[in-house]
């Protein structure tokens, strides 16, 4: 396209050349007067671990129960 053409503000609808058109954040081609940057509010919170995870982790053995006796892990 040249940078001779014209085109049109959809947000003002004045005559501007294609060049002087930004599109915005919702895809709008707008002027330099009419553009509105994306507001921050509609930014995705930013989320950070809590923290380095064990490596190899396994969980804590679960109780095995043989009949009145209870058997514990330092019993094996």
């Amino acid at each position: 396209m040249s940078r001779d053409a014209n085109a049109i503000c959809d947000r003002c609808g004045f005559q501007r050349k294609h060049h002087q058109l930004r599109k915005e954040w919702d895809g709008l081609m707008v002027c330099a007067e009419c553009y509105d940057p994306r507001p921050v509010h509609l930014d995705p919170p930013r989320i950070y671990p809590e923290g380095m995870p064990v490596r190899d982790a396994r969980p804590e053995p679960a109780p095995v129960f043989v009949g009145d006796n209870d058997l514990q892990p330092e019993d094996l």
